[in-house]
């Protein structure tokens, strides 16, 4: 049989791939024992490359909780950190460098401060003048929703009421009895103090609206999911007022929740001596 010139270049060139393919099944082979770890050359590169790995992924992370870490120069941040590691002439010395991060971050702590506090101020006095607003002594603001009938409850009394939580810069919603399904049974002098003094003005069936500025809340530290700073809106139901927690009162769903969110045992020691007083 004869072949013509390309036919035979074909026939070439494939047994030459199949011997290629071969021999390359044969070399990996031979080789897996030596490159089991992505193909780095031996087990030592390897746990040098790993070790690399989770202490870059570790330091990403503390670059990017750095404050204004947009403006850090990478190539400059990283030319820091291979002087170090190799031991050479540093242009800052390690406890100079450690005081200027530590006077960095809280320059820029108090400059955040500044600025939530600031912004929070302003968001009070701007709801403070706003249409049916009323304000106590305390500094709480309220606007009645839904006027109620009989007698506002004393600081003994049990109160039974739903409520909703929002944080009022962005409107987050961080508490709903709402939405559990359970109304919240409590004595009032464990409430928020601001709450308590809210809920004191209200009689059964009333509905009203509270805003408490920050130092009223949880202060400058925050609570959960309320951050520092944060003015809180509360609209509160007063449902009943009882003379003491009904012996068979079903668990909340979320009782920790109401917990940590309305008791007085969260705010601050000045908020609270504020009260008292």
């Amino acid at each position: 049989m004869k072949f013509d010139g390309s036919l035979r270049l074909g026939i070439l060139t494939t047994l030459l791939a199949l011997a290629l393919l071969t021999g390359s099944c044969s070399l990996l082979q031979k080789s897996s024992d030596t490159l089991p770890e992505g193909y780095l050359a031996t087990k030592q590169d390897s746990i040098s490359y790993a070790l690399g790995v989770v202490n870059g992924h570790s330091f990403k992370q503390s670059v990017s909780g750095m404050p204004g870490n947009s403006g850090l120069k990478k190539d400059v941040l990283l030319r820091g950190f291979r002087t170090a590691y190799d031991g050479g002439t540093l242009l800052i010395n390690r406890e100079d460098a450690e005081k200027m991060l530590l006077d960095y971050v809280k320059g820029d702590t108090e400059a955040r401060k500044k600025r939530r506090q600031s912004i929070a101020d302003s968001l009070t006095n701007v709801h403070a003048a706003m249409k049916g607003v009323q304000k106590t002594r305390s500094g709480l603001q309220y606007v009645v929703l839904k006027e109620g009938t009989g007698t506002a409850p004393t600081l003994q009394k049990v109160v039974r009421i739903h409520y909703r939580g929002l944080t009022a810069a962005d409107g987050k919603e961080f508490d709903n009895s709402y939405k559990r399904e359970q109304p919240l049974v409590t004595p009032l002098m464990e409430l928020l103090p601001a709450l308590t003094e809210g809920v004191m003005l209200m009689k059964p069936g009333a509905k009203y609206q509270f805003f408490l500025p920050y130092s009223i809340a949880y202060g400058e530290y925050g609570a959960g999911e309320i951050p520092p700073y944060a003015n809180l809106i509360m609209e509160v139901e007063l449902l009943d007022v009882l003379d003491k927690i009904p012996e068979k009162t079903p668990a909340a769903p979320e009782a920790e929740t109401e917990q940590q969110v309305v008791s007085s045992e969260n705010p601050n020691q000045e908020t609270r001596e504020k009260y008292q007083q």
